[in-house]
């Protein structure tokens, strides 16, 4: 068995799938790379099927017709013969020497007969025409070198989250909770952050900058213009969310923190990206969201609703919708987006 799989959704990828592919390339065959064409339409396919006869004991290409991002990741689950999972999007790339750290972290694991469900790694935000790029690490948020549990995890400070680029999941973990992200949806990172997260009892933290996040292409989905053009979507990947707020089952309560957390930030976007659109439809569907979490779980409405934020992006006065604005410029100029 492999010690892990690397999954690189991809979707006319062919001016930058070298980068990514080439950086996962360390010499190391415990690892297996999925490349998953998503119904490209470019030169994807070919470069992919180049690799994987030049590496045939590495890499294995994945061709489905066009299904998106969540789709890329089901089908490279259901295709996954690692012990790990790890999701690298096509247009980002690893740090060589990282990778090879967490490969030998996870062989020492194997060795002393452990597993995890989780380990996480540092992410950098590798923005376009930036001499200086910002590195999101967890050193003062999680032990370092063992094995621990949510009750050693140490409040998270604001603007600091676990997303997709920072996880390896176990793999038995996402087959045992049945993980199918929606197809042809935009934002679903949050999702494969979100809803396995309860599950997750054992975790290493590896403190290596592992996962470059490009940021810089007009076309990125996180791009302003492109969320508002495709609020619909940003709003059921909350909406689905909103539906998983059910811990009842969960016997850790720091867990749970983290999850209203990032429910918190999610919903923040969703209402900033409402306020800025502006128009008397989109505050419909601001009240009609914050009124699905009150109605789907009372207390974690009455904990987000407290929050500075929900205080700032609720209401729906032009003079509410002017701050809401710019606070939400302010934030996406500081994070480089």
């Amino acid at each position: 068995m492999k010690l892990i799989s690397i999954i690189v959704p991809s979707y006319n990828s062919q001016d930058y799938l070298d980068r990514c592919i080439e950086s996962l390339l360390i010499g190391d065959d415990r690892m297996e790379i999925l490349i998953i064409n998503d119904g490209s339409t470019d030169a994807t396919a070919q470069i992919a099927e180049a690799y994987q006869t030049a590496y045939p004991e590495i890499i294995r290409v994945i061709h489905q017709e066009n299904k998106g991002h969540g789709g890329g990741i089901n089908s490279g689950l259901q295709q996954a013969q690692g012990k790990y999972f790890k999701v690298i999007d096509s247009d980002d790339w690893a740090d060589e020497e990282s990778l090879k750290t967490v490969m030998e972290e996870i062989a020492r694991l194997e060795e002393n007969h452990q597993e995890v469900d989780l380990l996480i790694n540092n992410y950098v935000y590798e923005r376009e025409g930036k001499t200086l790029n910002r590195t999101i690490n967890f050193n003062n948020t999680f032990p370092t070198g063992e094995v621990f549990s949510w009750d050693l995890a140490t409040n998270f400070p604001r603007g600091k989250y676990l997303m997709m680029h920072a996880l390896i999941y176990n793999t038995a973990l996402l087959r045992r909770i049945n993980l199918t992200l929606p197809e042809k949806t935009f934002y679903v990172d949050n999702l494969y952050v979100y809803l396995p997260f309860k599950h997750v009892q054992t975790m290493k933290y590896i403190d290596v900058d592992l996962y470059r996040y490009y940021i810089g292409r007009e076309d990125q989905s996180i791009t302003e213009s492109n969320m508002i053009k495709r609020i619909d979507q940003q709003l059921k990947v909350n909406k689905l969310m909103i539906e998983a707020t059910d811990w009842t089952d969960s016997s850790v309560p720091e867990s749970e923190a983290y999850l209203i957390r990032h429910l918190e930030a999610v919903i923040s976007i969703s209402s900033s990206l409402l306020n800025k659109i502006g128009t008397d439809e989109a505050m419909k569907e601001k009240v009609a969201l914050w009124n699905e979490l009150e109605r789907i779980n009372d207390q974690v409405y009455t904990r987000i609703n407290r929050t500075v934020f929900a205080k700032i992006l609720k209401p729906t006065s032009r003079t509410g919708r002017w701050t809401s604005n710019r606070i939400y410029r302010l934030v996406r100029t500081i994070a480089g987006y």
